[in-house]
């Protein structure tokens, strides 16, 4: 059996902080907000 290289979680992080810093919205992005 292969083993996953990264935690699924940490990979959905990742790609949320990603569509953030490319200026998507934060609806695209999991986990909490930063308050501003």
């Amino acid at each position: 059996m292969k083993r996953q290289k990264r935690n699924p979680h940490q990979r959905a992080f990742s790609k949320g902080y990603l569509s953030g810093y490319q200026g998507r919205s934060w609806d695209a992005c999991p986990g909490p907000r930063p308050s501003q």
